[in-house]
């Protein structure tokens, strides 16, 4: 088994939801486009065009899951507009997805035991907006990763050292993922792209978490 195979296996298991991640991409390129010609000065338009994207990429990132959709919608237009904009002007991993941070739902909330932040819905953020850099980072993907490190590479034995670990477990494990964890884990995507269909830091993503499927099966809604 190979990485592309994790990602067919992702299309496959999105089945007719692929479309709406296609459409997802679209659509975050043309923020992209909007927040570079409206800039800090957007209509009323633009503005709601943002708001619309964040609720929609967070009910993608929840699988849309009813309880997981409730944050995005609480943050006003005006603030989903600032924070991509903060996301498309900065120059750094760091202060790009801490512009996305600020929004709530996002990373917003501070841990009380840690002091950290949670990043791993704002790295879906920046997967739509930059796909060529960018992929979602959460416990499955991080799970999948590890396992390679530790079979350098293969991606057989990966996954048969993965299985003895539940779901539950691995993603209590993967609980906290902060903005520091999440740049370095891009880093990696961005290493591991090679020619297509893996020529994108998100089809890196996608193929890790295609090929947790084969371990892990998400919960039937």
């Amino acid at each position: 088994m190979t990485l592309v195979d994790g990602l067919t296996f992702f299309a496959d298991d999105e089945g007719p939801d692929w479309k709406r991640t296609l459409e997802l991409e679209e659509r975050g390129q043309e923020m992209v486009r909007l927040v570079e010609k409206f800039r800090d000065c957007p209509d009323a338009a633009a503005q709601q065009f943002a708001h619309r994207l964040l609720i929609d990429i967070e009910a993608w990132k929840g699988m849309c899951m009813r309880e997981r959709m409730v944050n995005a919608v609480q943050n006003t237009p005006a603030s989903v507009w600032a924070a991509f904009y903060g996301a498309v002007i900065s120059k750094t991993d760091l202060t790009k997805i801490e512009a996305i941070m600020g929004l709530k739902g996002f990373g917003q909330s501070v841990d009380e035991e840690t002091g950290m932040r949670r990043a791993k819905v704002a790295s879906s953020v920046l997967r739509f907006l930059y796909p060529m850099e960018w992929g979602v980072v959460d416990w499955r993907t991080l799970a999948i990763r590890s396992a390679l490190r530790g079979c350098n590479g293969d991606v057989d034995r990966a996954l048969e050292a993965a299985r003895p670990d539940d779901a539950a477990t691995m993603r209590a494990l993967f609980d906290l993922i902060d903005e520091h964890a999440v740049c370095d884990e891009v880093l990696a995507y961005r290493q591991m792209r090679t020619a297509a269909p893996l020529s994108r830091a998100a089809d890196i993503d996608m193929a890790l978490f295609g090929l947790s499927l084969s371990v892990w099966r998400l919960p039937q809604i």
